[in-house]
């Protein structure tokens, strides 16, 4: 099975995150979670290039979530801006 990909920048973020998607992807859920599992931020990706605003998450590590099909997992860093 290939999965489709999907590419998450920048990493680290200081306020926003660009999500580029794959075709497959469109019209999937996202979420944006604590290591704890707790979600923070939730939304649906509309197009193949979304911005996901973080600015108001504290500096540290989430997971992004999304694709109930792939169910694919990347790891963000929230950073202060300088």
């Amino acid at each position: 099975m290939c999965i489709p990909q999907l590419k998450l920048f920048p990493n680290p973020a200081t306020e926003t995150i660009t999500i580029e998607a794959k075709a497959e992807f469109i019209g999937s859920n996202y979420t944006i979670t604590d290591l704890t599992g707790r979600v923070l931020i939730k939304g649906l990706l509309l197009n193949e290039k979304s911005g996901i605003n973080v600015s108001e998450l504290s500096d540290g590590a989430y997971l992004f979530q999304s694709g109930a099909k792939y169910n694919l997992n990347l790891k963000i860093i929230k950073t202060h801006a300088k």
